[in-house]
């Protein structure tokens, strides 16, 4: 059997032979031969060892997995709690090789501590089958370590390379973290740690010495280091760390960083200037340049000036002569004592003295004229100052003296040479006329002997006022004349015309009837109009007054918004009616609208000012008087209601008639007893004398629509009876109505016990009503 060969491939196999005397076949022999084609893979890898996890830390573990043929393997990491996922799901997660019958092992991080999850696996082979089931296995990260525990200092405090002004502190610690420090004089008080870490912080690393560089110490100076430390966990150390170090002697003289250089900015004056590195002192001596160069100590022995580290000198150079050379020699010392080696000059050359007055090569002109302001340019030949004054244009042209002393409208400015330079003058008064005047002088301080000539200037009217405000009017009643607040006209030169965009103008307290009319100040200016005759609508306005930002104010007057929402309104209910009668309310006054209102009622009728009784809907107006109807009910003890509505607003008259007796009561059936025989509804008790014990007696023998066991009701039975409305002759007082109680004095017709106790007395013939309940 020969193996080993290539799916699909074309061979040609080759023989000879030897027997056993070694004779070897002189031809070879051959056959040719094709492999057939390897049948297609369609079987999914198998997994040979289960996914497993191992090495699982707070944020990551390892996932090891094994399949029988080389593939692909796939990973999804969910919590635990979550829906496991798809096939498809898994695939597109986190991919990785794996060969054949060899564990791979898969790192993954990111995870959160303390946490459950589940990984889920499938695997792919080479021909692309994928396994039909994902496979899982479930972690749990580890809790995290919580880092409590400060930062320990293993190297230092120390310092390295101290200077005159700097040192460098080495320390180190046993964990990343940040250190702080902070330098004191070595007298000072200890700080806290929390000053400490007020001062300045530095990145450290674990067990490598950090070694910031400390600068801006003084020379020869004790200062104390203090150091304390904070891990990435926060732990700060609870004990401040000191290092006690002293810097050198100053031993280096300054440094000029610029200069020594001179200007002159004008005439035989000369400006010098120089910075050096250090705080300390300038010194300089002007010599002659031709005179020999001094020496450090014969400069030091000349003139000397503060001088401030980093910061530009400048000193002025008096008593020069003009037109001459000079050298100025320059040497510094700090605050050490240190002292330049090397004097430093600079040479510089006096200008020649100016003695001309400046010229005027462009005369004063006005532009821009307001009624309060102007301005004027001039242009002279050299650099100088201006002088000008402004005065009535009738008053004395004024002296060189008296344009350089001023008076109110007096000033001065700088001009540069060839250069028209303009200067703003405020505060003229409006129409008015004026003439400037103007002198100038060089820095050197020639002055021009004469004045210019006087240049006229008129100011403008003033036509804009003073700010004003119409206020706005509102709730104005409809079709009604008004009239806005006036306002007084100020700030204006000259008479000015006030307009208006909607009524006419009433000024100072007439109507002009005019939109348009003249306004001087001290004016006052209102708008007079007719409202509008529709409600809540308002007519806008500007009144207009003169020129200008402020010469104008808009206003609007606006009508009262329509009510048709009248006050609360009530109907006194009544009680005791007969039956099916016609009842009518009591009136009641509409209040509180200002327009005609809706008017509707139901289950009645309602008239208007005492008019006809109608139950269609209507309108009314404010202070009309509107009262309701209604027929009765046609049984005892009903309420019928009537609802009026007005605006909206509603309230219900209420008529009750004559009512039953409470459950467990039974009346005569409405007969009335009156002793002397009295009225359409009386039964006859006998003529004379009508004492309790007739009456009594008349309950309990009667028979009434054929029932009998009558008697007198007692005192709480007749309030109830009289409440029910029930008692014969309602228009009577319940005192006037016999009871069961028995308050009987011989030779009285009757006697009457009142409902609250107290007793009255009936004399003879005073009619008393009798009712029989049972």
């Amino acid at each position: 059997a020969i193996s080993g060969l290539t799916t699909s491939t074309a061979y040609k196999i080759y023989f000879v032979a030897k027997d056993a005397a070694n004779n070897v076949q002189t031809s070879v022999q051959s056959i040719a031969v094709t492999t057939t084609a390897a049948a297609p893979d369609v079987t999914a890898p198998t997994t040979t060892a289960a996914p497993s996890v191992s090495g699982t830390s707070t944020t990551d573990t390892a996932l090891s997995v094994t399949i029988n043929e080389a593939g692909t393997g796939y990973y999804l990491v969910q919590p635990a709690a979550a829906a496991a996922p798809t096939v498809a799901q898994v695939q597109a997660g986190t991919a990785f090789a794996i060969t054949a019958n060899t564990a791979a092992t898969q790192a993954i991080s990111g995870l959160t501590a303390s946490t459950a999850y589940k990984i889920y696996f499938v695997a792919k082979d080479a021909a692309g089958n994928v396994q039909a089931a994902v496979q899982s296995v479930a972690v749990t990260t580890a809790a995290p370590v919580v880092d409590v525990t400060a930062p320990t200092t293993t190297g230092g405090p120390g310092v390295l390379s101290t200077t005159d002004t700097a040192t460098t502190l080495s320390v180190t610690i046993n964990e990343a973290g940040t250190g702080y420090y902070l330098v004191k004089a070595a007298a000072a008080a200890a700080p806290t740690v929390a000053e400490v870490q007020a001062g300045t912080s530095f990145a450290m690393t674990a067990n490598t010495a950090a070694t910031p560089a400390i600068s801006g110490l003084k020379a020869l100076t004790a200062y104390k280091i203090y150091f304390v430390a904070k891990d990435a966990a926060g732990n700060v150390q609870a004990t401040v760390q000191t290092v006690r170090v002293t810097t050198s002697p100053d031993l280096t003289p300054p440094t000029t960083t610029d200069g020594p250089r001179v200007s002159i900015p004008a005439g035989i004056d000369a400006l010098l200037s120089a910075t050096i590195n250090e705080d300390g002192t300038g010194y300089y001596l002007v010599k002659a340049a031709a005179a020999a160069a001094p020496t450090v100590a014969e400069v030091q022995a000349g003139s000397s000036f503060e001088m401030f580290a980093n910061e530009v000198s400048v000193i002025p150079l008096p008593g020069l002569t003009a037109s001459t050379a000079y050298k100025v020699y320059f040497v510094a010392k700090n605050t050490a004592g240190n002292v330049q080696a090397t004097v430093q000059s600079v040479a510089f050359t006096t200008m020649a003295l100016d003695l001309t007055p400046p010229i005027t090569t462009v005369a004063p002109s006005a532009s821009g004229t307001t009624d309060t302001a102007t301005t004027v340019s001039v242009t002279i030949n050299k650099d100088g100052y201006g002088y000008y004054l402004l005065q009535a244009a009738d008053a004395p042209a004024p002296s060189v003296a008296a344009v350089m002393s001023g008076g109110s409208l007096h000033g001065e400015f700088s001009l540069n040479a060839n250069v028209s330079t303009s200067k703003y003058i405020s505060g003229l008064t409006p129409s008015t006329a004026y003439k400037f005047y103007f002198v100038a002088r060089d820095f050197v301080g020639n002055q021009q002997a004469t004045v210019s000539a006087g240049l006229a200037i008129t100011t403008m009217a003033d036509t804009t006022p003073n700010a004003f405000d119409i206020a706005n009017l509102t709730n104005q009643a409809l079709s009604t004349v008004v009239t806005t607040n006036a306002m007084t006209v100020a700030s204006i030169s000259v008479a000015v015309t006030a307009s208006t965009t909607a009524g006419t103008l009433v000024k100072n307290g007439v109507d002009t009837g005019l939109a348009s009319t003249s306004v001087v100040a001290g004016d006052t200016v209102a708008v007079k109009l007719t409202t509008s005759g529709a409600f809540n609508t308002a007519i806008n306005g500007t009144l207009t007054i003169g020129t200008g930002a402020t010469n104008s104010d808009s206003f609007s007057v606006t009508t009262l918004a329509i009510d048709t929402i009248p006050d609360a309104f009530a109907f006194t209910d009544v009680t005791g009616q007969s039956v099916s009668t016609l009842v009518e309310s009591n009136a009641i006054t509409v209040a509180g609208i200002n327009a005609a209102a809706a008017i509707s009622v139901t289950g009645g009728e309602y008239s208007i000012n005492g008019g006809a009784f109608t139950n269609a809907a209507g309108t009314v107006n404010n202070g009309q008087t509107v009262k309701v109807r209604h027929t009765t009910r046609a049984s005892n003890g009903t309420a019928t209601n009537t609802v009026l509505t007005i605006g909206g607003v509603t309230d219900t008259f209420t008529s009750t008639t004559v009512g039953s007796l409470p459950a467990g009561y039974i009346s005569q059936g409405g007969l009335t007893w009156m002793p002397n025989n009295i009225g359409p509804f009386s039964s006859f008790l006998g003529a004379g004398s009508t004492d309790w014990n007739t009456a009594n007696t008349y309950c309990n023998t009667t028979t009434i629509n054929g029932e009998t066991g009558w008697r007198l009701p007692t005192q709480t039975e007749l309030m109830i009876l009289y409440d029910s409305g029930l008692l014969a002759g309602q228009g009577w007082s319940v005192s006037n109505t016999w009871t069961s109680t028995p308050d009987y004095v011989p030779g009285r017709y009757g006697s009457i016990v009142l409902g609250w106790g107290t007793t009255d007395w009936i004399a003879a013939g005073y009619t008393i009503f009798v009712t029989c309940v049972r």
